[in-house]
């Protein structure tokens, strides 16, 4: 609460485009991760529109729908209308007229991910050996990133783990990501006890940054208390769950259900009083 009036008061208050970039960056982030979604599109948009001020090419008019698939399949878990978003901004600015340094493979794949859309995936993968690997300081290591993609959305979950773990060792990713994308390929392959190191290691690493956070922090404590209860771990179920709630308490009236939804399974494994 006391970061979102932070964030709000910085952003009434800003001067310049850049300040406002900023400040409307992270209060989306903050917004996406308590499960306001489209409160979060509304600010990434003001985000993009001072972008464009700043630099009007055709990147970052494409990030409008990047921004539109990230609301769409993080929390509210609509992957067609995600997918739809993603081609209606290809249609209006394709990718050819990116600057190949520019283009937004990174994002694709991590939407495809998402969306399990294997296909897209696959395109990014090519797109980027094609247009930005020669740029990269270790192109194998990065490519295996873009494999990994590929797989998780193709359901090669194992495959999927060991190119993450190859960008990962060599450092051709960020620091967080790859902990959450293993602990759900490993959920995914039937693995719960790998599922939850690698989940608990994402939720206990600390990060200033709040881009992943902000997609993955409520659907990691919300996962983690379901393996614990399988588990018979009551009182890790309960902790999980708890910070499930505490993070989307005001969650936007569509995603209320899944706030319920675990407030009965607290209610359930909560003892008598």
């Amino acid at each position: 609460e006391g970061l979102d009036t932070l964030a709000r008061n910085v952003l009434g208050r800003a001067r310049t485009l850049r300040q406002t970039v900023r400040a409307a960056a992270g209060l989306a982030d903050l917004l996406m991760m308590q499960g306001r979604p489209m409160e979060a599109l509304a600010l990434a948009t003001r985000r993009g529109e001072a972008d464009l001020r700043v630099a009007p090419t055709a990147g970052n008019r494409f990030f409008f729908a990047v921004d539109s698939a990230w609301a769409l399949t993080g929390p509210l878990d609509r992957p067609a209308d995600a997918r739809a978003a993603l081609a209606r901004g290809m249609q209006r600015v394709p990718i050819a007229s990116i600057d190949p340094a520019e283009r937004p493979w990174t994002e694709i794949a991590r939407i495809a991910v998402e969306v399990r859309d294997p296909a897209l995936a696959q395109q990014a993968l090519d797109g980027y050996v094609r247009d930005q690997a020669a740029m990269t300081p270790d192109p194998e290591a990065r490519t295996a990133f873009f494999k990994a993609m590929a797989a998780f959305a193709g359901g090669r979950n194992d495959e999927a783990i060991a190119q993450m773990q190859i960008a990962d060792g060599r450092r051709m990713t960020s620091r967080r990501y790859p902990m959450v994308f293993i602990g759900r390929a490993h959920d995914l392959a039937g693995r719960p006890d790998s599922a939850i190191v690698w989940l608990e290691r994402y939720v206990s690493t600390p990060d200033a940054d709040l881009e992943f956070s902000a997609l993955y922090d409520a659907g990691s404590y919300k996962r983690l208390g379901e393996l614990y209860e399988a588990k018979g771990d009551t009182a890790k179920a309960i902790a999980n769950y708890e910070k499930f709630i505490d993070l989307w308490k005001n969650a936007e009236p569509a995603l209320q259900p899944k706030v319920r939804e675990v407030r009965a399974r607290l209610e359930r494994l909560r003892p008598a009083r």
